[in-house]
């Protein structure tokens, strides 16, 4: 079997760092599936100036598959479409010539976060800027023949990063390493082409998801027109496949 090499921008992040963490780790349980080579995590900001004319040679490697999980979530409008958009297209046309095959890590922020369990048909509305631009990426990734959209949602490993939590905010995500676990079944599927949410089956709200880790944190309301107030995302049951583990 052919080895696939594998490169994944902004690969110190939380979700790069924890992929290829899990990827490293399971590779002899995977291998049926796919062989994989090399991989390799990036900074951020190495894609920022990518060109077609750069073939990625300082890596080593010419990846077979790049997962595009390098984005900024806090910025000014510049810099978020610097980061999330010129980057993205950056990557996407080096995909194109190259042959690459792109998995390209979204957010359910795409939806409007009002009435939940969003199916990937649905309307989209983005809540916020940032949003907005990791939709723009979406739009330009699909403008490949060989892609995979994971809308998703995560929070550190085992870490709740707030004091409070919502108790009327509900959301489909979960820690980045139960997430991870979720995604690598389809970073696998090398024939898997569109959009997938990927995330908790039964949506939670905030504070049952935070009460996991921090049984203490103190349960308070959202503010009146504060969105999303429920971004939870259709996730069928049988698309949660762990065979792997």
């Amino acid at each position: 079997m052919k080895m696939t090499n594998i490169v994944i921008t902004g690969g110190y992040g939380i979700l790069g760092r924890e992929l290829a963490d899990q990827l490293r780790y399971y590779r002899h349980m995977i291998n049926d599936y796919v062989n994989f080579g090399y991989i390799y995590q990036t900074l951020g900001h190495d894609i920022d100036d990518l060109t077609v004319d750069v073939d990625l040679s300082y890596l080593g490697v010419h990846p077979d598959l790049i997962i595009h999980c390098a984005a900024l979530k806090v910025g000014s409008k510049f810099e978020l479409c610097n980061n999330n958009i010129k980057a993205t297209l950056n990557v996407v046309n080096y995909a194109r010539v190259h042959a690459s095959r792109l998995i390209y890590i979204s957010t359910d922020y795409v939806y409007p976060g009002i009435t939940g369990n969003y199916d990937v048909t649905d309307s989209l509305n983005p809540v916020n800027y940032y949003a907005k631009t990791k939709l723009a990426g979406e739009y330009i990734t699909q403008s490949l023949d060989n892609y995979l959209i994971i809308r998703t949602s995560f929070y550190p490993k085992d870490q709740f990063p707030y004091t409070k939590a919502y108790v009327d905010k509900f959301t489909s995500k979960d820690y980045v390493n139960r997430i991870v676990t979720l995604m690598i079944p389809h970073i696998i599927k090398f024939d898997q082409v569109g959009i997938i949410n990927v995330g908790r089956v039964l949506a939670s709200s905030e504070y049952e998801l935070a009460r996991e880790v921090m049984p203490n944190i103190e349960g308070i309301s959202m503010p009146p027109g504060m969105l999303p107030r429920d971004s939870s995302m259709k996730i069928e049951e049988d698309e949660v496949d762990e065979y792997w583990i």
